[in-house]
């Protein structure tokens, strides 16, 4: 007898489905799509900084923060070079890039006035460790554009609005 051949089972192949990437939340800074030339203090501890250079009349502690009741809190910013918080005086001149915490014992809507002159670039020196840096922007920017150039590990926001640590992102510069 002739042996009858088997049929072999061809395989029928499967499909190959590429992955859907998974979004990467970029972080961005600010939440105003533009800057409406006005800084909302919240009740409690505020971090703020100014997106450009003011003008004369009120480039200072003294004069931008008027009328602030700050329950005799002081005004601090931190030198990252000497590792140091600053208490800031009434004197003291306020500059874009240069961060700043205050206290205020309530709702404050300021509305500083800006130089008039062409912008000059402002450059703001950075350490190691911890740096306390505001954005020379007017708009909303992702960190990486923001801090272009800058090798950062950690970045947070501080959301003043509820008094607590906003999102904290951890890598290397996106």
């Amino acid at each position: 007898a002739v042996p009858t051949p088997t049929p072999t089972a061809v395989p029928t192949p499967t499909p190959t489905v590429a992955p859907t990437p998974t979004p990467i939340a970029v972080p961005t800074i600010g939440t105003n799509p533009v800057f409406d030339n006005e800084l909302n203090l919240f009740k409690g501890w505020n971090f703020i900084s100014v997106p450009k250079k003011l003008a004369s009349s009120c480039d200072t502690a003294g004069e931008l923060f008027a009328g602030v009741d700050t329950a005799g809190t002081p005004i601090l910013s931190f030198d990252a070079k000497t590792n140091q918080w600053i208490r800031v005086t009434s004197s003291t001149l306020i500059s874009p890039l240069d961060a700043y915490w205050i206290y205020a014992n309530g709702t404050y809507r300021l509305t500083p006035s800006f130089d008039t002159a062409p912008a000059v670039p402002v450059v703001k020196s950075v350490y190691v460790g911890w740096n306390a840096v505001g954005i020379s922007a007017e708009n909303s920017m992702t960190a990486k554009d923001a801090f272009n150039g800058v090798n950062w590990r950690t970045f947070s926001l501080w959301d003043a609005a509820n008094q607590r640590t906003g999102t904290v992102y951890n890598n290397g510069g996106s």
